[in-house]
C-alpha cells in the first residue's frame, strides 16, 4: 500500500464526525498523562528538607508579642516562648475575657477571639481559678 492512499484514508476517518470524536478523545487522555507524569516528575528532583523561620533573640525582646494559635507547627518551645513573654509584657501567662467564665494560656488559639480591650491578665491559673473562672478546655 502506497503511503498517499493509505494518508487518504486516513484523512478520511478524520474528516468524519466519528474520527473527530475520537482525535478529541486521545488528545485530552495525552494531555492528561503528560500533566500527570510531570507532576510526578516535578516532585522527585524536590528537596524534602524542612523550612525554619526563626527571629534573631534581639527581635524577640524588642517587638510587642503577638499570641500565636497553638496548632500543629507551633511547638511547646516556641509557646512557652510566648508564655514568657507575655508574662514579662502584660504580667501574666494566663488571660480571660473580663466578660467570659473561662481562661486561656497565653499562645492559645481562642485567646486570639478576645478583644485587646476585655483582656484581663493572670500570672498563675491559680490566681485565675480564685477569680471563679475555670480554665478552656480548647486548649492545652
Amino acid at each position: 500500500m502506497n503511503v498517499p492512499p493509505l494518508w487518504n484514508k486516513i484523512k478520511a476517518i478524520f474528516n468524519s464526525q466519528a474520527g473527530y470524536d475520537i482525535a478529541l478523545a486521545l488528545i485530552v487522555i495525552l494531555v492528561g498523562f503528560v500533566s500527570f507524569f510531570l507532576g510526578r516528575l516535578s516532585l522527585l528532583s524536590e528537596d524534602k528538607t524542612a523550612v525554619v523561620v526563626s527571629l534573631p533573640p534581639d527581635a524577640i525582646a524588642t517587638s510587642t508579642p503577638q499570641i500565636m494559635p497553638a496548632n500543629a507547627y507551633t511547638g511547646a518551645l516556641e509557646l512557652t516562648k510566648v508564655r514568657a513573654t507575655a508574662e514579662a509584657n502584660y504580667g501574666g501567662a494566663f488571660l480571660a475575657s473580663k466578660n467570659g467564665t473561662k481562661y486561656y494560656p497565653a499562645g492559645c488559639s481562642a485567646a486570639n477571639r478576645i478583644k485587646e480591650g476585655n483582656r484581663v491578665w493572670f500570672k498563675t491559673e491559680a490566681d485565675a481559678q480564685a477569680r471563679g473562672l475555670t480554665r478552656s478546655t480548647s486548649c492545652k
